[in-house]
């Protein structure tokens, strides 16, 4: 999985934020995950594409 367009990722009281650009970012609610053992699992693979796809 390679995120390029996607800067950074941020876990925020309530959502986790995917930051397409300095300013922009998507808001994924903690609702959209079935536990917080799968928010933790995204967080961890999502800052993981984006490292990779910064080289």
């Amino acid at each position: 999985m390679r995120w390029p367009r996607v800067h950074m990722v941020l876990s925020c009281p309530g959502f986790v934020a995917v930051y397409i650009s300095s300013l922009q970012a998507h808001g994924v609610p903690d609702r959209a995950f079935e536990s917080h053992r799968q928010q933790a699992d995204f967080l961890e693979q999502a800052r993981q594409a984006v490292q990779h796809a910064r080289g």
